[in-house]
């Protein structure tokens, strides 16, 4: 996190964003699918625009993803599990 600027913190839009260190879950950038990128992972899924709400559940201190969580905007439930 200390070789990160401020402005990377708080508005990373990039495509392919690179973190390394702990597990980093954030949004900001819509994709169809939650996405992972070295310790990043995307859940920005476009709810409210015709995509879905989506969550992670991580499994232990190093970050792995035990479950993904998507919810429709009908309110329909999907699980993943990784």
């Amino acid at each position: 996190m200390q070789e990160k600027s401020n402005n990377e913190l708080f508005c990373n839009y990039d495509y392919k964003p690179l973190w390394r260190g702990k597990t980093f879950v954030h949004g900001h950038l819509p994709v169809t699918t939650v996405t992972y990128k070295g310790k990043g992972i995307n859940v920005n899924t476009s709810c409210g625009y015709k995509g879905y709400l989506s969550g992670v559940l991580l499994n232990d201190a190093l970050g792995t993803v035990k479950k993904i969580f998507t919810i429709t905007e009908e309110g329909y439930l999907r699980i993943k599990e990784s």
